[in-house]
């Protein structure tokens, strides 16, 4: 990234460091408080700017909403910010203080974010709801941390960046560092490509705005054109307000500086206020009564009630707040399920209420148990919810139900119970990974020996394209392995893995299904976690989307050992592939695949000859999603690129089609 330019003038006296002469600046220390792989970071010097125009500057600002909030005990903020491979924002923040136990009270009693006290607990534990509260605690005496949602540390992020940019800037109210373009790019991009900057300094009116964006080389020179003509850190709702807006195009950068008046941005904030103001009116219009004045007798008049206190229960700012509506809301639905005892509407809502967030799970269970004497439309949902609920009584209680309810056999069911209560947190999609593992399919029990190697980087994606003959289909993918692994629920952007140990073995399931917009790269990033030797078995399946996992209509399973970053095949259930030419054709080629959407991503394959590289051609020109350019020889070969299509799970599949005759004993598949 180039430097901000600086315009000054000198005299003929020796170079002096101006770094040297000036103090420790605080903001500067608070940014080494954040942990390494922030996706994006925000330093704000909140003590520099008076009382009065905090709020102002929070309009302009990217800051959480701590940063600039009225009263906030605090002199300097700094916030790294993570997006996960769900597609959700971990935060990491670190408050500068004053008074540690005055920020408490302010955290727990005003602050716009609901907050608890306590360090953060471990969110490798299954229980995904308390990994995403909000936690405080005190670092020092003048340093309070705040977490929220799991952090991976293992690469350097754009912290760095921001802890640069605020000794260069010590004038900035406010910095901001980001990566990979947030919306600009696919957000699941293997590394870096977009990088933006932004400054809000003061000005002797107002504020005054500055942000660059910088594109990778990679990028074409039209590519960088129409990327930077949209492309702006802001939203135009931030920027209508400026009293002077300049933006300009220097090569792949686009800069952008605005200037905001105070008096303009007070205007626009009393416009907002004055909208809250109608929005609060309207939401007081919509407190449900008192459950005793509710008529249960009239189930539409029930529904109503159901959705304000249900509203109000979302809404709740405080743990406090949130029980207390819960109470209320349980008190509604007891009343009104002795008047309609077999609505399944009011039973779902009791049932979920009382698991969450209240934790009464024998009295959830005693609700579904109800509903199945009452006949529901879809009692195998009840007996799982009942199922759930003893997860959070204990194993012994669960074994008997899962006996009882055919999920599994009575010489499986201690050790299944045990594994589901510790991923309670994630009971239905733990308790179908279970199911899915019990035993493989017909088709995938018998092994053949096989010989090949194949990445694992990319061993996931490249078993679902042998496997994908097109239509949307669920995949599932068993792990079990020698090797220790951590056990535990993680999300991805377009599915879930789940594991937990079964005696000496690691137990791994994902789910996911076969368009997941990241080649299923997170996916396979979290079935594959921590695994760097032992023997393997992974079975891959897929079914239809509306099908049982445990009936797929494609299934292959592979036996090995991994070696570094590959598996080393000793058995597969399949002979219908030449396992060494699928590593070489397949496997290798989608690891040169960059998830992104623009520009469509390119694909690279190396062939024996140019013969062989032609061909390849000649067949790809029959796939409308690829275009590929005159093979290019190489010293270690023949190369052929190819232009795939965002549509990345047609773009695989055509590119498994292309390479039949090299990977398919039969030469076709």
């Amino acid at each position: 990234m180039l430097a901000w330019l600086v315009l000054g003038c000198g005299h003929a006296a020796p170079p002096v460091d101006p770094e040297a002469l000036r103090p420790p600046d605080r903001l500067t220390a608070l940014a080494r408080r954040l942990p390494p792989g922030a996706d994006r970071c925000v330093l704000a010097r909140v003590g520099t700017v008076a009382e009065r125009h905090r709020e102002l500057v929070g309009r302009l600002g990217a800051a959480g909403p701590l940063a600039w909030a009225s009263g906030a005990p605090l002199s300097a903020y700094a916030e790294g910010v993570q997006r996960t491979t769900d597609g959700r924002e971990a935060s990491q923040i670190a408050l500068r203080v004053a008074d540690v136990e005055a920020t408490r009270r302010w955290l727990q009693q005003r602050a716009p974010l609901r907050v608890e006290w306590g360090e953060a607990r471990s969110c490798r534990d299954g229980d995904t709801r308390e990994c995403w509260r909000w936690r405080a605690w005190a670092a020092d005496t003048h340093t309070v941390m705040l977490r929220r949602g799991p952090w991976m540390s293992e690469l350097e992020g754009v912290e760095r960046r921001c802890a640069q940019l605020a000794r260069r800037h010590r004038d900035a109210l406010e910095l901001t560092a980001r990566r990979s373009g947030g919306a600009f790019v696919a957000d699941a991009l293997p590394r870096p490509e977009v990088t933006a900057e932004a400054l809000l300094l003061p000005s002797a009116a107002g504020l005054r705005w500055e942000e660059r964006i910088e594109l990778p080389e990679t990028f074409s020179p039209r590519e960088a054109e129409l990327f930077l003509d949209v492309a702006s850190l802001a939203g135009d709702e931030t920027l209508a307000a400026a009293s002077d807006r300049r933006q300009r195009i220097r090569g792949d950068v686009l800069e952008t500086e605005a200037r905001f008046h105070w008096d303009d941005l007070a205007l626009a904030a009393e416009d907002e206020a004055r909208v809250r103001r109608a929005l609060a009116e309207a939401a007081r219009d919509r407190l449900p009564l008192p459950v005793e004045q509710v008529s249960v007798s009239n189930l539409e008049v029930v529904l109503a009630q159901l959705a304000l206190r249900r509203e109000q229960l979302a809404a709740a700012s405080s743990e406090e707040a949130r029980i207390r509506a819960a109470r209320g809301l349980v008190a509604l639905l007891r009343r009104a399920r002795r008047v309609h005892p077999g609505n399944e509407t009011l039973a779902r809502a009791h049932f979920d209420v009382l698991l969450d967030p209240l934790g009464e799970a024998a009295d959830a269970a005693e609700v579904a148990t109800a509903m199945l004497g009452a006949e529901p439309v879809e009692p195998a949902s009840w007996a799982r919810r009942r199922r759930e609920a003893l997860a959070h009584v204990g194993p012994e209680a669960l074994a008997e139900a899962l006996v009882r309810d055919e999920v599994v056999p009575a010489a499986r069911a201690e050790a299944a119970a045990a594994t589901l209560v510790a991923l309670r947190g994630s009971y239905e999609s733990a308790e179908g990974a279970v199911v899915v593992a019990e035993a493989p399919p017909a088709e995938a029990r018998r092994l053949r020996r096989a010989r090949g190697s194949l990445p694992l980087a990319t061993l996931l994606e490249t078993l679902v394209a042998l496997l994908d003959q097109g239509a949307a289909r669920n995949v599932h993918a068993v792990l079990r392995t020698d090797a220790a692994l951590e056990p535990g629920v993680r999300d991805t952007s377009a599915g879930r893995v789940l594991g937990w140990r079964e005696g000496d073995a690691s137990v791994r399931v994902a789910a996911s299904w076969t368009g997941a917009t990241d080649f299923l790269r997170g996916t396979q990033r979290a079935l594959f976690r921590g695994l760097d030797g032992g023997e393997v078995d992974l079975l891959v399946a897929l079914s239809p989307m509306d099908g049982a996992a445990t009936e797929p209509d494609g299934v292959l399973r592979l036996r090995g050992r991994v070696e570094g970053e590959r598996l080393s095949l000793t058995q597969a259930s399949s002979r219908a592939f030449r396992w060494d030419a699928v590593g070489t054709y397949v496997g290798a080629p989608f690891g040169e695949l960059e998830v992104r959407l623009f520009p469509p991503p390119d694909l690279e394959a190396g062939f024996e000859s140019g013969e062989d590289a032609r061909r390849a051609r000649r067949r790809a020109g029959e796939e409308p999603v690829l275009s590929c350019r005159a093979p290019e020889e190489r010293e270690e070969g023949v190369t052929l690129r190819c232009r795939t299509s965002p549509q990345l799970d047609a773009s695989r599949r055509a590119w498994v089609r292309v390479v039949a005759p090299w990977i398919a004993r039969s030469g076709r598949l």
